[in-house]
């Protein structure tokens, strides 16, 4: 099929990855949850909730749900250039994301 594929060399972000340990990342998450305060809700234009995750004043996260952080798990998780992009789960559901440096 003539056109197909790259057409220009891919961001070295589009086929990044390394092998993450995941106990290593939970325990990480956890001790990160453990520090971490819930910053001042807003929603933005289209309507959804924010709830920042902070640690030293400074965003760490994000929750589109209000849940206590002792409750939440780590669902899914990859690499980024500075740590780990986590998904942060109450039951079932995917209720926020927090950037952990593993």
């Amino acid at each position: 099929m003539p056109g197909a594929g790259w057409t220009y060399s891919p961001r070295w972000d589009h086929y990044y990855s390394a092998e993450l340990d995941r106990d290593e990342v939970t325990k990480e998450t956890r001790t990160l949850l453990a520090k971490a305060t819930k910053g001042d809700a807003w929603t933005d234009p289209k309507g959804r909730r924010h709830i920042p995750l902070l640690v030293d004043n400074q965003i760490v996260g994000n929750l589109w749900e209000d849940a206590d952080l002792a409750n939440l798990d780590l669902a899914g998780y990859w690499a980024v250039p500075n740590g780990v992009h986590a998904e942060l789960a109450l039951g079932q559901r995917i209720v926020g994301t927090i950037w952990v440096g593993v």
